[in-house]
């Protein structure tokens, strides 16, 4: 169970050092991910690694709220 929460910590400590640096993995580094909204790039990066349906990781992510965005948001 260490090495799964060495893991852990290992892959949150690159994609935090990715957040940093999102513009080099943006299409549009001017434009993608400047504002503040709910799906920022780490969140993005995450949910991209997720095995399950996009639709419940949002649901899962939101608490099942009426505020949860649409999956084409994501697109």
């Amino acid at each position: 169970m260490d090495n799964y929460k060495y893991l852990k910590n290992i892959l949150y400590h690159i994609i935090d050092d990715m957040n940093n640096s999102c513009s080099l993995f943006c299409e549009n580094p001017d434009t993608d991910f400047i504002r503040s909204c709910k799906l920022d790039f780490k969140t993005t990066s995450i949910l991209c690694m997720e095995t399950s349906s996009l639709k419940d990781k949002f649901y899962q992510l939101f608490d099942y709220s009426s505020t949860t965005p649409a999956s084409s948001t994501f697109v």
